[in-house]
């Protein structure tokens, strides 16, 4: 606790590793009952750490990946309507490319699970 008494700095060090279930699942626990002691007592509680920024950027990446997805899909096909002056040659190529990118998630989903 700081001299003033209005900070308070509590570590907790998992069992588990940062990347494991029981790590993360601490994280969530943690931020759900610093949420309640929150709105009970009025204080600001901060919870951080590899883990807890991990979770933050993962989420906040899924959140805007179909949105980026759906931009790159667009513009590529603005750029081949432009290109080619056609209509069937950019929907195909623009599917072709929606199904690599999907395959190549897949992929990678499989290798790591």
């Amino acid at each position: 606790m700081n001299k003033t008494g209005s900070t308070d700095i509590l570590s907790l060090v998992p069992v588990s590793g940062p990347n494991d279930t029981a790590t993360k699942d601490l994280v969530t626990a943690v931020r759900d009952e610093s949420a309640r002691i929150s709105r009970a007592h009025g204080a600001s509680i901060g919870v951080t750490g590899f883990t807890a920024l991990a979770i933050d950027v993962s989420d906040r990446l899924a959140d805007v990946l179909p949105f980026y997805v759906a931009t790159v899909l667009g513009l590529s096909l603005i750029v081949l309507l432009l290109v080619f002056r056609s209509l069937l040659v950019p929907v195909m190529a623009t599917l072709r490319f929606l199904l690599r990118v999907s395959a190549a998630f897949g992929m990678t989903t499989a290798v790591f699970q």
